[in-house]
């Protein structure tokens, strides 16, 4: 309940937990990134549900988010809610909407090659569990290795990641990290796209692709840009 002046305002909390906790995260790896931003960037990035590699996956957040949605898995179907409790719900009506969505959903392994890796082993654990728990272990391949050796057989797909910042996690100059990403994006991910959430364009424009920004907000407040690129040329 409000008071301002002589207007009261009275709002219900349909909610309970914040609606970006899907239900599958405790396994957090350095400066996560919320479920619905990373929901957020692969829709902003176009993703068309074709191959996907995140070099830099964290604990897993867009790889598991980029798997749920290929499989068509509901958002908060591991959650519960605060309706739930509320005097007028009805649990049959509930039901039947969760059985909908169940009766929508994708086999396992159905979907395309999601790839996520990282060069801190800690984080392909935390992405591992965190996909087991969001019941897409089988979609995504964790793997620990760093960028320099990363080798796909796809064709196309995008490589989508939430670069490091320097700001939270520290770490010194991250030029050479950037570029090294640039170099290894053209030399073996030729006909594949780019889409890299950031905080400095300084550092975006180490990896020497041709990208523009489409979304911008603030995470965590610091204010980043998602900037995507077109096929990757050697």
């Amino acid at each position: 309940v409000r008071l301002d002046a002589d207007q009261v305002s009275i709002r219900i909390d349909t909610s309970g937990d914040p609606l970006h906790r899907r239900g599958w995260r405790p396994e957090l790896a350095k400066a996560p990134l919320r479920e619905t931003a990373a929901a957020a960037l692969l829709l902003a990035a176009g993703w068309a549900g074709d191959a996907l590699v995140d070099p830099c996956c964290g604990s897993g957040t867009i790889p598991i988010e980029a798997a749920c949605r290929a499989r068509g898995l509901a958002p908060g179907r591991l959650r519960s809610f605060a309706f739930q409790s509320a005097p007028g719900f009805e649990p049959g009506t509930w039901a039947s909407v969760q059985g909908a969505a169940r009766a929508a959903e994708r086999p396992a392994g159905a979907g395309p090659p999601i790839v996520a890796r990282d060069r801190d082993a800690g984080a392909v654990a935390a992405t591992r569990a965190n996909a087991e728990r969001a019941g897409v272990f089988d979609d995504v391949v964790g793997e620990h290795a760093a960028g320099s050796v990363q080798v796909e057989p796809a064709s196309a797909g995008l490589v989508v990641s939430n670069l490091p910042f320097g700001h939270r996690v520290g770490g010194g100059d991250l030029r050479n990290l950037y570029a090294r990403l640039g170099t290894v994006l053209r030399d073996r991910f030729a006909g594949w796209r780019g889409a890299f959430l950031a905080a400095d364009r300084a550092l975006t424009g180490q990896l020497g692709l041709d990208v523009e920004p489409v979304l911008a907000f603030d995470l965590g407040g610091i204010p980043v840009q998602l900037v995507v690129s077109g096929p990757f040329a050697r």
